[in-house]
């Protein structure tokens, strides 16, 4: 199991943790989105359907960011960064990519809806964890 065990217990990550994970990942994965977005528009000329292009290649460029970092490490930069690692909740093992697509697509819709669900909840999760039947851990 890899979930962090501290006396019989798991280590939750704490608010903190995860919403500095989230400013961080956020800041690179648009950063890193939009780079790639404006080399596509520039590379094409600045026409209408080349933006929109430029648009569709940013958006996409982040969601393979949270998917390809949380499906096959558990951890995006961010989460590195602080010492989180998303999980199954079930076996602590990491997340197949079907959980990480419903994390992503929970995590984009219900925004800080989601977030606050963290102070209501056991576990500490979110509500794109609890649609994804993942939970984010600390790591030691």
């Amino acid at each position: 199991m890899s979930e962090q065990v501290v006396g019989g217990q798991t280590r939750y990550a704490s608010f903190g943790a995860r919403f500095g994970a989230g400013v961080l990942d956020t800041i690179i994965a648009t950063l890193g989105g939009g780079l790639f977005g404006f080399a596509i528009g520039a590379s094409f000329g600045n026409s209408q359907g080349v933006m929109v292009s430029a648009q569709v290649a940013t958006f996409l460029s982040i969601v393979l960011y949270y998917l390809v970092c949380l499906g096959n490490f558990g951890r995006t930069v961010g989460y590195a960064v602080t010492g989180c690692k998303l999980v199954k909740s079930t076996t602590g093992q990491l997340p197949s990519i079907g959980s990480v697509v419903i994390w992503y697509l929970t995590y984009l819709f219900l925004g800080g809806i989601g977030w606050l669900w963290y102070f209501f909840d056991a576990r500490h999760r979110m509500l794109h964890n609890i649609f994804s039947g993942t939970i984010v851990v600390a790591e030691a």
